[in-house]
């Protein structure tokens, strides 16, 4: 794969962009600026999930984001608990109001202060190595700062963060299991390939012994696109993670894996840094790691296969993560 062809920009987006027409909006924000005349509103295009509009207000010299849920209505309410549970250790945005709606036709949104910064995937793009790797060290320091917050159990989060779907010692197999031979995944990846797959993950299923007593914040879309990074006092520093809605409670090697996910493309300071950052907050890691976050991060691969149609960009690319992680076994030894 080469570098051009290899970045999940390309893969397009889940979900079709919302349209709204200026009263609309006008509309929507009137619980947070009642009265107030709607100056701009620009669409959002670096998503792949949600409608993320720019939007300014006549009178008030900050912008703001006008988030719409497409997926999951009542993720804001979700995302709005997370930030206030991790504020104090993690850089998020301000929620200023969220609501959610199940009645046909209703928008679920949110309101949050807009957040200066680049994304980390522009970045990684520049091969400038030196911003990389200070990014990618406080890009470490965050994701430590994440794994602190814990809950009873594993599993995925209902909107107050109480835990409505739990884990059990069976569950990354099943699920695997499940995309393969239940789903969609298997039937895009062809029969030699998935049972090759399959093999694979039933004679390494006992590196997840590892995570399955793990039951940390996973941010589960911990990629250069969901984080900004900010220069200041000449040093690169993460200035927000955004778009927490896949967030569930398990093991921090599942973001590890979706930040390294392309390590492989990219300078090997980007990598080294990285782990640096997370050790440096005196976060440990399992014995064999990188090959454990790598088999979890094949388990988010076969999810997004999982859909009757998808786009011949993802189709493709993952098809080749996947063989790439089955010839290059070995060569994922810690580091």
């Amino acid at each position: 794969m080469t570098e051009k062809q290899s970045m999940e920009q390309n893969w397009g987006r889940r979900h079709d962009f919302v349209a709204l027409d200026e009263s609309t909006i006008t509309s929507l924000l009137q619980p947070v600026f009642p009265d107030k005349l709607l100056a701009s509103a620009e669409l959002l295009t670096a998503g792949k999930v949600n409608t993320n509009y720019k939007i300014t207000i006549s009178g008030i010299d900050e912008p703001f984001v006008l988030r719409i849920h497409v997926r999951d209505r009542m993720a804001g309410e979700r995302d709005f608990n997370i930030f206030q549970l991790v504020q104090k250790r993690v850089p998020v945005p301000h929620i200023l109001y969220t609501t959610t709606s199940s009645k046909p036709g209703a928008i679920s949104y949110t309101v949050m202060r807009w957040v200066d910064g680049i994304l980390f995937s522009d970045i990684l793009a520049s091969k400038d190595e030196r911003a990389i790797a200070e990014c990618a060290r406080n890009i470490g320091i965050t994701l430590a700062n994440i794994g602190t917050y814990t809950f009873p159990k594993a599993g995925f989060f209902g909107p107050d963060l109480t835990i409505i779907e739990e884990f059990d010692e069976e569950s990354t197999l099943s699920y695997f299991e499940q995309f393969l031979f239940t789903g969609q995944s298997g039937q895009h990846l062809g029969p030699t390939l998935t049972q090759h797959l399959w093999n694979f993950l039933k004679d390494n299923a006992y590196y997840f012994d590892a995570i399955n007593a793990a039951r940390s914040l996973v941010h589960s879309d911990f990629k250069g696109f969901n984080i900004l990074v900010r220069q200041l006092d000449n040093r690169w520093n993460v200035s927000a993670v955004l778009d927490w809605e896949f967030a569930f409670a398990g093991s921090p090697l599942v973001d590890i894996g979706n930040m390294l996910r392309y390590s492989h493309l990219h300078p090997a300071i980007f990598e080294q840094e990285f782990i640096n950052g997370y050790r440096e907050q005196g976060r440990m890691l399992p014995p064999d790691w990188k090959k454990i976050a790598k088999l979890v991060d094949l388990l988010s691969l076969c999810e997004f296969l999982n859909s009757p149609t998808p786009r011949d960009a993802l189709r493709q690319e993952v098809t080749d993560l996947i063989i790439n992680a089955l010839e290059h076994w070995e060569d994922f030894s810690d580091s």
